[in-house]
């Protein structure tokens, strides 16, 4: 499987926390899968820490880059796939992560029931 991770799920992976599923756990652990960050992910993340929000290592990203976790930049063709999503209260990161799991054939981790309204793949948690 390919999997694209979003914020909360990356950050509980990171952190080891109770709040991951035993099923996203799994399937983040399994070598067989590739695991993708995007690069709206990382940009959330940088708003995040700016604002006092979360506290993460400088080495934050070599840490990613550790667990064998690639990075899945935001292209122009994911920019205006986004024109195809229903309007809607998803935030923008959530929107671009859901387009990029659409148009490059990912299953998007997350615990987020919203995005269940935008019928793309989603490993349940």
């Amino acid at each position: 499987m390919k999997l694209l991770l979003d914020m909360s799920v990356l950050l509980w992976w990171l952190t080891d926390s109770l709040k991951l599923s035993p099923n996203h756990r799994r399937a983040i652990a399994d070598h067989a899968n590739e695991v993708f960050i995007s690069a709206a992910t990382l940009w959330e993340i940088s708003i995040r820490m700016a604002e006092s929000q979360v506290e993460l290592p400088d080495g934050f990203l070599e840490l990613c880059e550790a667990q064998g976790f690639r990075t899945l930049p935001i292209t122009p063709e994911h920019a205006w796939e986004l024109r195809q999503l229903p309007a809607g209260p998803t935030d923008p990161f959530d929107r671009m992560l859901i387009t990029q799991a659409k148009s490059e054939g990912l299953l998007l981790v997350t615990s987020d029931r919203a995005i269940l309204d935008y019928y793309v793949g989603v490993l349940a948690g």
